[in-house]
């Protein structure tokens, strides 16, 4: 059983080209057995070598910045988005039981218990302070979902506070 350390990981990403670059990590070494695999990924905008087992996969590499943002701007659109079909299954789930109120299966009693209860499988959370980055992923990928006809759509659907919108737009950073 040989034992590839981060050193030698780094080393071999290295060899691809003139980079300069600090890893460090707490586990040391991973056991390279029958059941541990060596991957490398080389291309133009990511260089990427290392070993990995079923239960650790550890690598060094490389990345372009403007690749590395993507990916991070992947990793927030993903939550973005997460966080507004949560909102979405929120107005649906609040819509059902205000029919249920209208048509008589519930009592308006029953209705505001069940909203104080379970507040936060009807209730979209109140807006959230946006960074400039998260406004911008969320205009870029409002037109393409339905019933986002504006700002204030917008801003409810992905829990954003008006107020943040706001200053975003009157520091001209959303024209």
């Amino acid at each position: 059983m040989m034992k590839l350390e981060t050193e030698e990981i780094v080393d071999s990403v290295a060899e691809q080209g003139n980079y300069s670059f600090i890893i460090s990590s707490d586990a040391d070494s991973i056991a390279k057995d029958d059941s541990a695999t060596t991957f490398t990924i080389d291309n133009d905008d990511v260089k990427i070598c290392g070993v990995k087992d079923e239960n650790v996969a550890k690598f060094a590499g490389i990345a372009n910045m403007s690749t590395f943002d993507n990916f991070m701007k992947v990793q927030r659109l993903s939550e973005l988005l997460l966080r507004a079909v949560n909102n979405r299954t929120r107005e649906r789930n609040y819509f059902r039981i205000y029919s249920e109120l209208l048509e008589g299966e519930l009592s308006e009693d029953e209705f505001d218990k069940e909203i104080d209860t379970n507040g936060d499988n009807y209730v979209i959370p109140a807006g959230e302070c946006a960074n400039m980055e998260d406004i911008g992923i969320a205009l870029k990928i409002s037109p393409s979902i339905k019933d986002v006809p504006d700002v204030d759509e917008m801003a409810s659907l992905f829990s954003f506070s008006h107020k943040s919108i706001q200053k975003a737009i009157s520091d001209g950073r959303i024209y």
